[in-house]
């Protein structure tokens, strides 16, 4: 029987339940607008043409060097686990690894797969504060080295990508400050970090993630080791979506696509439409036509990017399938297990038990 003020169907407030409902209608408002605007600006002929024209090997160099990605992901998520002293295994984070990547297909945004892993990763794990941080600071070095890669190639040709140099130094420098705040002894002392978590309404909570933050600290190699498996991570997706490009005979320069797609990436990121479909499309097609290319054959790429993107993490709905009934038969049994506390790894206390 539900409370005062909540509903019945899932006992979420009506109030919360008309956000919802608002934010999705804002949202396929904005898709619909997108798509009509893409339909009025897109060359038809020139997809089919670029389609026709295709090459097969260039195209299947291309997908495997997106097929490479998830697996340095899985590798990456791995090391920042064992800062924790947690360890799934390869077998269950490549599992999680591709069902938050086959997430991404159907929740919007690019990351919100992200949201689908971390709920996997705490159900089974005792230290269910530092396993979910360790996949968003997983995210975070990614995005920040998806950025940096941008900008260290816009760099030599500010002239060429002017309207583009200072939002993207500007979000690279934001995520600088928040790492340092996060991390920096004299800044946390000189902000008081630790009076203001006490301030917080969920303060257990954020004292216990805080303490996972800086875990990391004290793992700077790791850290380190994070950030160049995202270079190579990156390399594999910027690869192959050059490839896709050269594949259609696109001929915009590298660093061109070296600069744009991580931008696209970045901005498809935030949540309005599943995978970033629409998004990323309008975006390809946009910033493709305003830097040597055209309208079309941007959309194009990232039509066949989506497409083989797709395919690729595929495997992600069987494991997600498969791994319900291997969930019910393994309930309570940690995959993810949570050893002796050791000098070099920070204890961080079970969260309370579930209110029955």
């Amino acid at each position: 029987m539900g409370t005062a003020g909540t509903s019945a169907e899932g006992g979420a407030p009506p109030a919360s339940r008309g956000r919802r409902r608002a934010l999705a209608a804002v949202r396929l408002a904005l898709l619909a607008a997108l798509l009509v605007w893409i339909a009025t600006r897109i060359d038809f002929g020139e997809v089919l043409d670029r389609a026709r024209g295709l090459r097969p090997g260039i195209f299947a160099g291309s997908a495997l060097l997106l097929a490479l990605s998830p697996l340095v992901t899985v590798v990456r998520w791995r090391l920042l686990l064992g800062t924790s002293g947690l360890d799934p295994g390869f077998r269950r984070a490549f599992r999680l690894t591709y069902i938050g990547l086959f997430f991404n297909l159907v929740v919007p945004g690019l990351t919100g797969g992200d949201v689908v892993k971390a709920v996997l990763v705490a159900r089974r794990s005792a230290r269910r504060e530092a396993a979910v941080l360790s996949i968003f600071v997983d995210r975070l070095i990614g995005i920040f080295a998806l950025a940096l890669l941008a900008g260290l190639v816009l760099l030599p040709h500010l002239a060429q990508f002017t309207d583009l140099a200072l939002p993207l130094f500007s979000f690279l420098a934001l995520l600088l400050a928040g790492g340092a705040l996060l991390l920096s002894r004299r800044l946390r002392r000189a902000v008081r970090m630790e009076r203001w978590i006490r301030r917080l309404p969920f303060e257990r909570v954020a004292a216990r993630l805080d303490e996972a933050v800086l875990a990391y600290r004290d793992h700077p190699r790791i850290l380190a080791a994070s950030l160049a498996l995202s270079f190579a991570n990156h390399f594999a997706i910027l690869g192959g979506v050059a490839g896709i490009a050269r594949a259609i005979g696109d001929t915009l320069p590298l660093h061109h696509v070296l600069v744009l797609v991580p931008v696209i990436n970045i901005v498809s990121s935030v949540p309005i439409a599943p995978g970033g479909w629409v998004v990323g499309e309008t975006l390809f097609g946009t910033l493709f036509a305003k830097y040597g290319s055209t309208f079309a054959s941007g959309v194009a790429v990232s039509l066949l990017f989506r497409i083989t993107l797709t395919a690729v993490v595929l495997p992600g709905g069987f494991f997600w399938l498969l791994g319900e009934r291997h969930e019910a038969r393994g309930a309570g049994k940690a995959e993810i297990p949570s050893p002796t506390p050791s000098s070099s790894s920070p204890t961080i206390p079970p969260p309370p038990p579930a209110a029955r």
